[in-house]
This record gives structure tokens, sequence and C-alpha cells, in this order.
């Protein structure tokens, strides 16, 4: 027999030597193996039940292939809930219908094989928040008073809780996120729940899940949205289904959303909850319209606060937005879905509804350059009933400076909340670069800003003169440097005010002024208030700005007053006819017109230079 050629050992025998050698621990490392023939020591050769052929305890390339697969699948029948959130949300992914098909294929592969609920298990194991910043938490003051919190009161650090379904869990809940931390000393904490609501407490029971957020954050202010999933029949403990829009589904959804709501206020925090916005999906808006309407009832009977959405989400014709621009970026309203909002939609409404938190919670902007909006209260006896008003006031005051201020009085059938609703970030900005507060009261919607004959307290006019003015020079850092402004019905205020009660104020100016009231004659408000026109015309000739400048002499000549208009605005030829009074009676005044008509499209854009055209007579501006 021939001897076989000895050939090198490969890399893979050598390692297989020295496993042998570690398994064996064999203490001699010089020991040396007896060779077959071929080179091959005899412990390795062949494959034996020992040594498999793929090493110690391997499998098959084939069983390996399988068994990753096999996990694959196995992670994403997992994931399922979540791959299709990432899809949903995202908004190039939703674009792509196969996906979005394949994706809700696997998620209902999952929840019929029970690997949703199984996540839904686990989940609920571990804990429901990452506290941020938990250290800096500052035990909660107990009750707020008169609606709204003070960052003093608890200790510098105001804790927000945002808690919700899957708008809160995703781009709104993210963008509100971000937009209260643009705030010092808020520490924010976000929870959503992808698919949940107060209808399903068997899929995600939230009154328990609060019972751990609140215990573990003790939030000073929680706000919640609840209702996107809620349009549907509610199960009771009899088995009885209550079905949308019966009294019986009212009844059962005031009481959870009333439970939310009572287990929130029992801990001293503040409960604010936000309605849905409009869908574009009109059969889910009807869902969504009476969610809304039952979920205000019951949050404000219960003594919370309701701030809704849908007038954000919607249009001037009230049906909702398409395309937006918003903070320098270009996007639509909706994912795909028509129910969800896009990112820039989300920044759009989160940014409203900060504005809206900032009526309810004094909350102070980290950019030092805008004022800081302060909610107040007044009781007031010429209005015989508790009111109030928004100050906008600059931020880094020195201690005993006093700045000019600029009452700003709204239209009928509106408040002082269509000036920060429409304007709020532009009089921030401007009150700071100027250096002058901004006042905007609450008197009477339908007042005219008179003192009424016919009826009493509505006495808008001694409330504005001898109690708000008085007032806000006790409460706020201003000076007797006042000019005032105001907007249609807020406009004839303005100039009628300044007129008979020269002096008190330095300027005056109106937005589209319903100046001459002897083109009023048939407002139910003016009526009630003043009788009749022709049985007392004198008391609406003396409440009217065009006939009070031709009596008011010396007082309408030493008067600065700015008038801007419409071209299509009905009281367009009452401000020409009061400017040209005016410029009889040698006033110094200045009529400015511009297209459009009766609405804050043209009052938005006239508002700046009227607060520059009041900061400039006032003597206001930036510290020398």
């Amino acid at each position: 027999m021939t001897e076989r050629t000895q050939r090198p050992l490969t890399r893979n025998e050598v390692r297989r030597i020295k496993l042998r050698r570690r398994m064996t621990f064999d203490p001699d490392a010089t020991a040396m193996f007896e060779l077959r023939s071929d080179g091959v020591p005899v412990e390795i050769g062949g494959r034996t039940s020992e040594f498999p052929a793929y090493g110690v305890g391997a499998a098959s390339p084939a069983f390996v292939i399988a068994s990753v697969w096999a996990m694959v699948l196995a992670l994403t029948l997992y994931g399922a809930k979540d791959v299709r959130a990432l899809v949903q949300y995202d908004e190039t992914l939703a674009n792509s219908r196969w996906l979005v098909n394949a994706v809700e294929r696997l998620h209902s592969l999952a929840s019929t094989l029970g690997a949703t609920d199984a996540k839904e298990a686990l989940d609920n194991v571990f804990s429901p928040i990452k506290t941020k910043a938990a250290d800096d938490f500052v035990a909660a003051a107990g009750p707020v008073d008169r609606g709204t919190i003070d960052v003093s009161s608890t200790g510098g650090a105001l804790r927000v809780l945002l808690v919700g379904a899957s708008s809160m869990e995703f781009y709104m809940g993210s963008e509100l996120e971000r937009r209260l931390e643009q705030y010092d000393g808020i520490n924010v904490q976000r929870f959503g729940k992808l698919g949940t609501g107060l209808a399903r407490p068997d899929n995600f029971d939230w009154p328990k899940q609060l019972d751990k957020l609140l215990g573990s954050f003790k939030p000073d202010v929680v706000i919640g949205q609840f209702g996107g999933n809620d349009g549907q029949p509610l199960a009771v403990a009899n088995g009885a289904m209550l079905q949308v829009g019966t009294p019986e589904w009212d009844t059962e959804y005031t009481r959870r959303v009333r439970g939310v709501v009572e287990k929130v206020q029992a801990t001293g925090a503040k409960m604010i909850m936000l309605g849905m916005p409009i869908s574009r999906h009109r059969k889910h808006s009807d869902r969504l319209r009476q969610v809304n309407v039952v979920t205000r009832t019951a949050t404000e009977a219960a003594g919370a606060t309701y701030i809704p959405t849908w007038d954000i989400a919607a249009d001037e014709r009230a049906e909702p937005r398409e395309q937006l621009t918003h903070e320098g970026k270009t996007g639509p309203m909706y994912l795909p879905d028509g129910v969800h909002l896009g990112r820039v939609g989300s920044a759009f409404v989160a940014q409203h509804i900060a504005w809206r938190l900032e009526r309810l919670v004094p909350m102070t902007p980290s950019d030092k350059t805008v004022a800081t909006v302060l909610p107040q209260e007044i009781d007031s006896r010429a209005l015989g009933r508790r009111t109030r008003y928004l100050a906008f006031v600059p931020q880094n005051l020195a201690p005993d400076e006093k700045v000019p201020v600029l009452y700003l009085l709204h239209g009928a059938d509106s408040s002082s909340e269509s000036f920060s609703e429409n304007a709020h970030e532009l009089l921030q900005k401007l009150a700071g670069k100027y250096r002058m507060v901004l006042v905007a009261p609450d008197a009477d919607p339908h007042g005219w800003y008179l003192n009424a004959t016919q009826i009493p307290k509505a006495n808008s006019e001694t409330f504005i003169v001898d109690e708000l003015l008085p007032l806000i020079e006790q409460r706020l850092p201003v000076s007797t440097r006042r000019g005032i402004a105001g907007i249609s019905m807020g406009g004839n205020g303005a100039v009628v005010l300044s007129l008979k009660h020269p002096g008190t104020f330095l300027s005056a100016s109106s937005l589209s002024g319903a100046v001459d009231l002897s083109q009023a004659t048939d407002r139910p408000a003016l009526i009630d208030r003043l009788g009749p026109f022709e049985k007392n015309k004198e008391a609406w000739l003396s409440n009217s700005a065009l006939q009070l400048v031709r009596k008011a002499g010396s007082a309408a000549k030493a008067l600065p007053v700015l008038l801007t208009v419409g071209t299509e605005d009905r009281w367009a030829p009452a401000n020409r006819a009061l400017a040209a009074a005016l410029k009889e009676v040698g006033s110094q005044s200045e009529l400015r017109e511009s297209a459009g008509g009766h609405s804050w499209a043209v009052w938005g854009q006239v508002i700046q230079a009227h607060i520059e055209w009041h900061a400039q007579k006032l003597g206001a501006g930036p510290k020398p």
C-alpha cells in the first residue's frame, strides 16, 4: 500500500485541536496527536457525535436560517402594532398604499395569534413613563384658586403631564411637548397610547393607568385628550351596548369623563381636557362632534377646563384645512388617513393650544425679548359680575420701571381672547420690542363701551375708566401714558371714551370702527341699552364717534387719531366721514384704507401698524 503524502492542517482543524485541548483541560500544551496516514489527527477524523461537522453543538445551515427567520417573524408579529403605527404616522410611509395594506394584514395576523395582547401585557409590567429630571420636581402646592396656577406657587417648577391616545403619542403630542418646553420652569412628561380611549377599558384602562402616572409624576397640570376612538358603542355592566347619539350613551360617557377629571383633581392638580379637531371624513367628524359636546359639558360641570381644537384645524369656511405654512414649513394639515394631524398641522395646532394655555396658566417664555401673558380677573360693580383681562407685559423691566400702556377693545360678539387667537405671538413680540404693556379687557360682548340707560349692570364705560384703569396701574408696571385702540364696536368705543374723558388717553385708534351709531339703529343690543333710536336719539348720538367729535371741540383737536378700514367694509363711508370731521376740528388724525372687508383678514394686516403708531405717540420704545 502506497503511503499518502502528508498535508498541512487546515485552519479549522487547528481550531478544533485547540478546542479539544481546552475542553479536556490537558495541562500539557505540547502534547502530540497521533496522525492518520492522511495527516489528520485521529481524534478529529470523520464526523462523530462528540464533534459535529459544524462545530461543538452546531446545527445545519438550513436549521440556522430557519431559526433566524422564525425569530424575525415572531418579533415582527410582537411589534406589529408599533410597525403599523410607524407607517400610519409617518407622512412619507403613509402615502405608500401597498405598505399600508401590508402592515394592516400583519397587524391583523398578530391580533389573531395573540401577539399584540402579549405585548400589551409585557408593556404594562414595566414603568409607563420615563421621568425626566425627576429630582427637580417639587411637591404640588394643593388645589389652585380661580382656575389659574402661578409658577411661583410650585417652587418655580410647573409639572405638566400630557396623556391621551394616538394623537398624544405621535406628532401632536410631541409638538405640544416641544412647545411647552419653550417656557421657563415647566417640566413636561407625555404618555400616549395608540388606539385607546375611554370607550374600551377592557382594551386599555385609562383610570387605572392614571393612578400610576399621578402617583409617580405628581403633576400640577394634566392635559388630556381621549375622544378620537370613542365614537363607538359603550358596553355597560348589564351587557347592554349603548349607541352613540342616544341619551344613555351621553350619560355613560359623561360618567367616564368625570371619573378622569375627578381623579386628577383629587390630587390637587388642574385638569385641562382637549377636544378633538375636525376630521376630513364627514361621518367621523359627526361622531367627534358628539364626543366633544359631551366631553366639554362633563369637563366643565366637574370644575375643570376644556380647550377646543376643532376650530384650529378648520379654515374660515369651517372645513378641514388642507395645506398650510407654519414656522417656515409647508405641508398637509393631516396625514393621509385624514384623521390624524401631520407634522406641520400638529405644530400649528400645538402653537394655538399653547396660546390658549397661556390664557389659563401664567407661563413665562424662555425668549426674554417677548412679553409674558398674564390672565387676570376683576370683580366689577359696573358690570355686576366678575370679568377678566389679558395683559402682555414685557420681561426684564427694572424693579421700579413704569412703561406706557395700550388698551385693546374687542368687537361685538367677541372677547379679549380674539386678540390672542389671531395675533398672540405678534402682540408678545411688539410689547417686548416697544417696552409697552398691552391690556385686552373683557367688557360686555354687546356693551358698546357705554353706560346703558335702560338696563342695570350694563355700564361698560364706567368699568373701563373707573375700575379697570386704576386696577391696572395698581397691579402692573405701567405709567399714566395711556393709549386706546379697538376693533369694530371697540373702535367706536376707543374714540368715544377718549373724547368723553379728555386727557385720560393720549392716543386713540380704530380698526374698522362702527363709528356712526345712526347706521346701527337696528342693533338689538343698542336698543336694549339705549332704547329705540327715534325716542332716545340724544343718548345714541352722544355715544357715536362721528357725532361726538363735532361737539367735542378742543378735546377732539388735542387727540391724535388713527383710523384704518377695508375698502369693502360697510363701515368705510362712516370712517371717511369721521376722518373728515377730525380734520375740520384740527385733529392730528389719519385715515388708512386697504383692500378687504370686516374681518381679521384685514385687522391682522394692520394691527402692527396701530401698535407702532401708539408707541410713537406714547413715547414707548427700547430702553436707551
